[in-house]
């Protein structure tokens, strides 16, 4: 049941300018009560009311609840709340059941949200994670304890698990559990691989995505290509990698993806890549995790102040 605010100022019930009592009988019209106090309590309200509707007999009358739209409108927005995860479930379901040569670039970037919070993906850089998404095949084991793959058997795929748990037993007779998020398969090399122990599901409806060998090598060894590394003194300082962020190759360009501290902070002033705008955002949002102190991109920001040409991008 709704409980009026103390402060019936918040509430309009009357459309009256001036600060006065208004009486209307209620056969004319709703409520319309305002005070020159500005408030007015639960019990003002219910006198006022009483003294213009008389002694009324509601006995007889059923109960009923009263719902305002307010209420609905927020069942509706906990509904969506909870669903909002399911459908985007749904979605990533849809992409990933497509045939590679089918995906478009729109189901590409659903299945790299998707992917990018899995643990198989966590080390792979963002062009590696796009290039297998766009090759990856949806399998789907329904029934506990399948076998998925035999003692000694020749692999030929990479596999990351979506949904369910499997389970490896060793020759040895040591067993290890692999969860949402875990890989198992080859490794990327074209040489022959065979498996050592056997691959069972443990609970119903497993899902994973598959890579085939060929993929895999090639587009982990392609990023090996891929990637630029500056060297000072013989040691590597930075790590850059060369990205296209569409098909059409229309953007792309090189993205700073390791360096030292040092060199992150000389890389502020620096012409950034187009496919890299929000490197200075990203730098302050993440400099605690390997600087000690925010004084050193300070004191280095005020030495390039009194360089002219530095100064505009300070």
């Amino acid at each position: 049941y709704l409980q009026l605010p103390a402060d019936l100022t918040k509430m309009h019930l009357t459309d009256n300018p001036h600060p006065q009592v208004t009486h209307v009988p209620s056969s004319q019209s709703g409520c319309s009560f305002a005070s020159d106090s500005g408030s007015s309590s639960l019990s003002d309200i219910y006198q006022a009311t009483e003294s213009e509707m008389g002694d009324v007999d509601l006995t007889g009358l059923p109960e009923a609840p009263v719902d305002s739209e307010d209420e609905e409108e927020e069942e509706d927005e906990d509904i969506d709340r909870t669903s909002d995860p399911l459908l985007g479930r749904d979605v990533v379901r849809e992409c990933l059941e497509k045939e590679p040569a089918d995906k478009t670039d729109d189901d590409i970037e659903q299945l790299l949200e998707f992917m990018h919070q899995l643990p198989a993906f966590a080390n792979m850089t963002m062009s590696v994670r796009r290039e297998l998404c766009s090759v990856m095949i949806f399998e789907v084991v329904e029934q506990a304890g399948a076998i998925i793959l035999e003692d000694g058997q020749e692999l030929d795929s990479w596999y990351v698990i979506l949904n369910g748990t499997v389970e490896i037993s060793y020759p040895d007779g040591k067993s290890e559990s692999l969860c949402m998020g875990n890989s198992f398969g080859i490794t990327p090399s074209l040489d022959k691989q065979y498996m050592n122990g056997v691959v069972r599901t443990k609970v119903d409806d497993c899902q994973f995505v598959c890579i085939a060998q060929q993929d895999y090598w090639r587009i982990l060894n392609h990023v090996e290509k891929n990637t630029h590394k500056v060297e000072e003194e013989g040691e590597i300082v930075m790590v850059k990698e060369h990205r296209e962020l569409d098909r059409s190759g229309t953007r792309k360009g090189h993205i700073v993806i390791k360096a030292t501290p040092e060199r992150l902070i000389m890389h502020l002033i620096e012409e950034h890549s187009i496919v890299d705008p929000t490197y200075i955002e990203d730098f302050l949002l993440t400099y605690r995790t390997f600087l000690t102190s925010p004084l050193e991109v300070g004191n280095k920001l005020l030495e390039w102040f009194t360089v002219d040409s530095l100064r505009d991008k300070v």
